[in-house]
């Protein structure tokens, strides 16, 4: 980053008439007045041009404690503090070029004009190019789940029309369906089609409210997303109860794999990255208080005896403190993270279908981390719970949808009592 972030543009005669060109000076900074989650606050550039400001957004989310005001860096303790450097200049470095074009076309400019580049975007940007982008403020803002499946749908439709060079405006009903004929073709399924199809959907979303295409362009009036009915993914007491009394040899990867399934089940069917997440701090007062990484809602959950047994086995201070499960450490940036979570997941994933589909337990199913929680609600529910209540222990919003009106929270007690006869339906 520059040590001062000035740039002062030569006078020149006008056209119409002669204009004394100004000092352009950025000062970037947090913008405090429009807190975020978890005690973040906008990086936003303040441009002033001929003693009128205009501010634009950098795209970033950041910690008071992340960013030095004085220097208006980052602090180099961040965990991307280099890819928000190379954010930074790159804002500035596309006003200065602005600032330039303007100057060698002796066109008269505001700071308004500065910031706005509205009119040279849908000529310049490519899906590709918007795409690689938004991949970037997913990762920096530590939304790397999100990054991922942009990238993964990005490159999927790239690799199909062979053009990185792909305008929004050439994204149309007959590619789509092309698009989607040939992922037939690869034996794929709706679902998994869907899932590609609602990132490139969801990216030009983000295209049309930046200006980048038009809205007439828009191809999904047209086209529509299809899907198909999930296969249940819920197991009954009898087959939880199959799982648990699976013979393992201990402290091998099965048996760890299992460990965890069981962990989650006790948890409600807390989301496997969430749980690997978890740390000392997160138990207070017996209770598992922590935030869903998706939907950064809080939860508080009691620690039955047998989720606080899984735990206690498996945390060591001694060898890794700051998390209760051995999935991460200390240090890992949010894309380590990602990537150890989503391995454990695979792992956990293929002895639990190992399991599921040996002798003793005949399930006929390929059980996943996802049976976790849809087996707590099905047993839930199975015991007498109502579909509200189900709802609220799993953290949604129930009700009323198109009034917006819903019932009062259900009291902990209340959730803690079900949780309670869920967990004993099963092991005892």
């Amino acid at each position: 980053m520059p040590e001062c972030f000035t740039s002062v543009l030569q006078e020149k005669q006008m056209p119409c008439a002669k204009q004394i060109a100004m000092a352009i000076t950025y000062k970037v900074f947090l913008d405090e007045r429009t807190p975020k989650g978890n005690n973040k606050f906008a990086l936003k550039l303040r441009i002033t041009y001929n003693r009128k400001h205009k501010v634009v957004p950098i795209n970033v989310e950041l910690k008071k404690d992340e960013w030095n005001d004085v220097t208006q860096k980052v602090k180099s303790s961040h965990t991307n503090a280099k890819l928000i450097t190379v954010k930074i200049n790159q804002v500035i470095t596309e006003i200065q070029e602005r600032a330039l074009k303007f100057e060698t076309t002796e066109k008269v400019y505001s700071v308004e004009d500065l910031a706005d580049n509205d009119s040279n975007k849908s000529s310049e940007i490519t899906f590709h190019s918007f795409a690689t982008k938004e991949i970037e403020n997913q990762t920096i803002s530590g939304r790397v789940g999100n990054a991922i499946t942009y990238r993964t749908a990005t490159n999927k439709l790239i690799a199909y029309t062979g053009r990185k060079g792909l305008k929004f405006e050439q994204i149309d009903y007959k590619l789509l369906n092309g698009f989607t004929n040939s992922m037939l073709a690869e034996e794929m399924t709706m679902n998994a089609i869907a899932s590609y199809m609602r990132e490139i959907r969801a990216i030009y979303n983000k295209a049309i409210k930046e200006g980048v295409v038009e809205q007439k362009y828009y191809p999904f009036n047209k086209y529509k997303i299809k899907t198909t009915k999930t296969i249940s993914r819920a197991l009954t007491v009898d087959g939880m109860k199959k799982i648990i009394n699976y013979k393992i040899e201990p402290n091998t990867t099965m048996w760890h794999s299992r460990n965890y399934f069981l962990l989650s089940y006790c948890l409600i069917g807390m989301n496997f990255t969430d749980m690997f997440k978890l740390t000392p701090e997160s138990i207070q007062n017996n209770r598992l208080i922590f935030s869903r990484s998706k939907t950064k809602k809080i939860y508080s959950i009691y620690l039955q005896p047998m989720a606080a047994d899984i735990l206690q086995h498996y945390y060591k201070p001694e060898n890794n403190p700051d998390y209760l499960l051995p999935v991460l450490q200390k240090g890992d940036n949010p894309l380590t993270v990602k990537k150890k979570a989503l391995q454990a997941i695979k792992t956990t994933n293929e002895y639990l279908a190992k399991i599921a589909k040996a002798d003793e337990c005949k399930l006929k199913l390929d059980v996943t981390t996802y049976f976790a929680r849809y087996s707590w609600a099905n047993i839930c529910k199975g015991l007498g719970y109502s579909k509200d209540l189900i709802a609220e222990a799993l953290g949604h919003s129930y009700g009323n949808s198109v009034t917006g009106i819903y019932l009062d929270n259900y009291g902990n007690e209340v959730i803690d009592q079900a949780n309670e006869r869920v967990i004993a339906a099963v092991f005892k």
